[in-house]
């Protein structure tokens, strides 16, 4: 289980509309089952929502922000700021913040929660097991190889590799490099090279990944499982 809080600093320092628009940006985070976002009961003292919120005509958006203080965060009765505290509460440096404008808290960057994009980093880097996080194929890996002397090994190889269920499709590709993983691309396919054969053969392969950080992700499973 990892702990998420809400900071009041960074909800009060801002005016109505991009107070608005922060909180709708964290009512679009799809939160993980393990983990608990929670609030202070102070939030309700903040002259934001006493003054701002709670005095506008309730519309579609206000509503929504509503549901997410009410239900979505729960109530944690010890004021959560620093991450000293944090680390205490949860006795473990598994966690991080909620808020709009973190320009007057001290908090490492990382551990600073916004919007979705924010809290999908988060898990990436502080998520116990990454691979969780991972699309895993529905099928075993299709191989296509090209007709050229090191087709032996590079079949051998793919074999292997292709029931690794991050793996879509296996490519011979050029070769040359002296490591498992040569190159992570832009689009979320892997170049390996068969370091240990004589020509040093090598493989395109097409990953589930959906950005360049589960392709990390896929790329480590690869090297901790495949490497020689």
């Amino acid at each position: 289980m990892s702990n998420f809080f809400l900071n009041n600093t960074s909800l009060n320092t801002t005016e109505y509309q991009l107070f608005k628009k922060g909180i709708l940006d964290l009512v679009l985070i799809e939160k993980k089952e393990s983990h608990t976002f929670w609030k202070n009961p102070s939030i309700y003292n903040l002259p934001i929502i006493t003054e701002e919120l709670y005095t506008k005509i309730s519309g579609q958006e206000e509503q929504e922000i509503y549901r997410f203080i009410e239900q979505q965060l729960k109530s944690c009765e010890v004021d959560i700021n620093t991450e000293e505290e944090a680390n205490s509460f949860c006795k473990s440096e598994c966690n991080g913040f909620l808020g709009i404008d973190f320009s007057q808290v001290q908090l490492n960057e990382n551990k600073q929660v916004k919007n979705k994009t924010d809290y999908e980093n988060w898990c990436y880097m502080f998520h116990s097991k990454p691979e969780e996080l991972l699309i895993k194929s529905e099928n075993i890996a299709t191989i296509h190889l090209a007709d050229h002397h090191g087709k032996k090994e590079l079949g051998e190889f793919s074999e292997k590799l292709k029931h690794c269920p991050y793996i879509v499709n296996i490519q011979s590709t050029d070769w040359g490099g002296k490591k498992l993983i040569r190159k992570i691309n832009a689009d979320n396919s892997i170049d390996l090279v068969l370091f240990w054969t004589e020509r040093e053969y090598a493989l395109k392969v097409f990953t589930t990944g959906r950005n360049q950080k589960e392709t990390e992700i896929i790329s480590k499973i690869i090297l901790k499982k495949y490497n020689k």
